[in-house]
């Protein structure tokens, strides 16, 4: 969930504890100008309220499905993998010339063959191979974006007392090893990074 999502999940929340409260105390009879037996709403608004007859059950239903609406969308967006839409699969055109493979990217006739590589793959090879860096306990990677610009997002737990420094190079050359096999040089676009049982802290 980013920062928004974070701020406007703390605002609803907050609207709805403050209702909540005042519901209480009104109930109770402990807020101030409210008695316990008199209605919260003046007696002009009561009057509109059934004056409206059924807009104003349908206006009343309108806002608990916008309400509803966004908890929905934030659920969603807390739920939805960070960084977007994933990369498409890659698929090569393959043609045999001199015994040699040539591959070249798509468009591709209906009569070359053809190698397609998931990108559910290619995040799986990422991650194990980040994984075997010293120090590294757990990778799991996200590859979004196009081929010819893709965007990275990784998620590193690491043992304690790994040094920052090294760590960096190790990646440096896993992704140039990356690059070199598939053809896709990713922007790094997202570092989540967990030592041990601490937080996870981002880099960007």
């Amino acid at each position: 969930m980013n920062a928004a999502n974070r701020f406007l999940g703390v605002v609803v929340g907050l609207v709805l504890v403050a209702l909540a409260v005042l519901g209480v105390l009104a109930g109770t009879g402990r807020l101030p100008g409210v008695e316990r037996d008199e209605p919260i709403l003046s007696a002009s608004l009561s009057e509109r309220w059934h004056d409206a007859g059924n807009w104003a059950i349908a206006g009343t239903i309108v806002a608990g499905a916008i309400v509803a609406l966004l908890g929905l969308w934030l659920l969603v967006s807390e739920l939805r993998r960070p960084g977007g839409r994933s990369m498409p699969d890659l698929v090569w055109r393959t043609e045999i010339s001199e015994g040699a493979a040539e591959t070249e990217p798509e468009p591709l006739p209906s009569s070359a063959g053809r190698v397609r590589v998931e990108t559910s793959t290619l995040n799986r090879v990422l991650a194990k191979d980040l994984q075997g860096i010293p120090g590294v306990d757990r990778a799991s990677v996200h590859l979004t974006g196009q081929r010819d610009h893709t965007q990275l997002q990784m998620r590193l737990l690491l043992a304690s007392g790994v040094d920052v420094a090294d760590l960096h190079r190790h990646v440096d050359s896993v992704l140039r090893r990356f690059a070199a096999t598939t053809g896709i040089t990713p922007e790094v676009d997202d570092v989540a990074v967990q030592v041990g049982a601490r937080p996870t802290s981002r880099v960007r």
